[in-house]
């Protein structure tokens, strides 16, 4: 990069090679020694960055980025949560001891019903979206009451159906894969519109639940399935 020079002696103006920087030497029009100057590193002014969105006379923006909280779940809510699955798993085996088999239809009613809140709090707390704000307090707990109505009320439904469309029949597994798919539809639905999950979160949500229920009967001595 050249380097601009002016002569003290005649004040003609003419550039260098950047090599020379330091140097004396002669000006090319009267001859008259001058030193080169150094190159001074350039001075660099950056724009301001650009603000989108409406700004007040001062330039700073109206509108400020809303701050996202995670979400910190209770430890007291989470040990009653803990202590009603433990509580089911122990009623579970109460059940499978002292009934051996023979549970009337009002207690596998029940043992769906008492888990489901549980298990909707839990599947909602590792499958919910990070980027979303969460649900909390009474927004939160409505939703969980949905599902652990819904959910029940699904299985009750499934149950009604199996005799409706196969009698007492076994079931072979792909008569109940179709019986299941609309009741897992309906199911993954649920928790899609109630809790704002992902259509693959929100079957994960159910199915936890099912699994759950399901292990129960397995643990009480009853098919998997009513």
């Amino acid at each position: 990069m050249a380097i601009n020079v002016t002569c003290s002696g005649c004040n003609t103006r003419f550039k260098v090679s950047e090599k020379y920087a330091g140097k004396k030497g002669p000006c090319p029009k009267c001859k008259n020694q001058i030193e080169i100057p150094r190159q001074e590193q350039p001075i660099v002014v950056k724009a301001p960055e650009e603000v989108s969105g409406p700004q007040i006379s001062t330039g700073q923006p109206v509108l400020e980025p809303m701050e996202r909280h995670a979400t910190k779940h209770n430890a007291l809510l989470i040990t009653i949560v803990a202590g009603g699955i433990l509580l089911c798993l122990v009623l579970a085996l109460c059940v499978r001891f002292y009934a051996k088999g023979d549970v009337s239809y009002l207690v596998k009613a029940m043992g769906a019903i008492l888990v489901a809140p549980q298990l909707s709090w839990l599947g909602y707390g590792f499958l919910r979206d990070s980027e979303l704000e969460p649900y909390r307090e009474i927004g939160l707990w409505l939703r969980i009451g949905i599902c652990s109505v819904l959910y029940p009320l699904l299985w009750a439904g499934f149950a009604m159906a199996r005799p409706f469309f196969f009698g007492d029949n076994p079931l072979d597994s792909w008569n109940l894969l179709i019986l299941a798919f609309p009741f897992l539809c309906l199911g993954t639905l649920t928790a899609f519109a109630s809790l704002d999950l992902n259509p693959t979160n929100a079957f994960l949500h159910y199915a936890f639940y099912l699994l759950v229920t399901i292990a129960l009967r397995l643990l009480v001595g009853l098919p998997p399935v009513w």
